[in-house]
């Protein structure tokens, strides 16, 4: 059996690993992959050229702890702005959530700090915004306001900020780690209207100003048509963005043409794959870098990175609680143990 089906359930709910005993280890993903190659070895060796094997990659560049960032450091990037905060009059729990957020917002010391003015109203004003919305799925109406390059727009939803309709009361709002993901994503916004890098370090910007981004999106198979964008950095923290579609099917001679047809041929293998026709298949192109002559594809590849699961085993089989052994053997053991260290109590039998 390669996999256990849950109760009542379609999906496939077989743990990623399990190190609580030894049963549920080999009932789980790292556990059958280590048995199914121990069956492979045993019985379809000989259909081998080379003994199938886990490809082992060495741990490296790991720290320990990941990178931590204050999150408050993100409102400096609003100083001295207006943030906006608007609902939909009709919808009683948009208005609530919007009122408690905005009271918040404005009693907080980092919002003060930064000397952020908190406006609380019913529509989009020019500059940053925030819009409280009820997320009617289905509904032909779209509540969502669509942002530009005047006003800015983050969205969030009641369903997702129900605890602020319950009066939820913080310390200090910007601790909270929803609110400073809508923060993270006005700034985001905000440089992209600007076309500046923002919260960017001077030497994470001498680094990126070296390189330059491609992004590919598939549009339609005949005639194979892709978007292709192109990002480049400046060190004055300026970036410019340049997009075109292109046609594989035409030779033309454009920077973003030219790059495309490198992926197609060289990363997807077309046209000697229809598959590098598909739209799947553009997918796993997560994207291209190029500094000077040079490019290099990042690419999602249908690969899981597992723990040494031999080893796993064996500290498993060596901790079996379910495991028999002899007593009298054990009592051997015990008694050599005891030579060993002098202890002078007997073993009784």
């Amino acid at each position: 059996v390669l996999y256990k089906k849950g109760s009542g359930s379609k999906n496939n709910n077989v743990d990623f690993m399990s190190i609580t005993e030894l049963r549920k280890f080999r009932e789980s993903k790292v556990g059958i992959s280590r048995d199914l190659l121990n069956s492979l070895r045993t019985n379809m060796k000989k259909y081998f050229e080379k003994v199938p094997e886990f490809k082992v990659f060495p741990l490296e560049d790991y720290t320990g702890k990941m990178k931590t960032l204050d999150d408050r450091f993100l409102w400096k990037y609003m100083a001295k702005q207006q943030l906006n905060i608007f609902y939909d009059n009709n919808v009683e729990r948009a208005r609530n959530i919007a009122t408690n957020l905005a009271r918040q917002l404005k009693a907080s010391p980092t919002i003060q700090a930064n000397q952020i003015q908190i406006k609380l109203s019913d529509h989009a004003c020019p500059g940053l915004n925030i819009q409280i919305i009820q997320d009617d799925y289905g509904s032909e109406e779209d509540a969502y306001e669509i942002s530009g390059e005047e006003k800015i727009i983050q969205h969030i939803t009641v369903q997702k900020f129900h605890q602020f309709e319950d009066g939820h009361e913080l310390s200090d709002i910007t601790m909270d780690s929803k609110i400073n993901k809508v923060a993270q994503e006005l700034v985001i916004k905000q440089d992209l209207v600007s076309q500046t890098l923002t919260p960017v370090t001077g030497d994470l910007l001498d680094t990126t100003a070296k390189y330059e981004f491609y992004n590919f999106r598939y549009i339609k198979e005949k005639p194979l048509t892709i978007q292709v964008a192109k990002i480049s950095f400046q060190t004055d923290r300026k970036f410019s963005i340049k997009s075109e579609q292109v046609v594989l099917e035409n030779e033309s001679q454009s920077e973003l043409s030219v790059i495309c047809h490198r992926v197609y041929h060289y990363v997807l293998n077309g046209p000697k794959r229809s598959a590098a026709n598909k739209e799947y298949r553009w997918k796993t192109v997560a994207g291209v870098i190029s500094s000077g002559e040079g490019l290099v594809a990042i690419q999602n590849v249908e690969r899981q990175t597992l723990p040494d699961s031999e080893w796993l085993f064996d500290q498993l089989v060596t901790d079996n609680p379910e495991k028999q052994f002899d007593v009298r053997e054990l009592g051997r053991v015990l008694k050599q143990l005891q030579c060993k260290h002098g202890v002078e109590d007997e073993y009784s039998e």
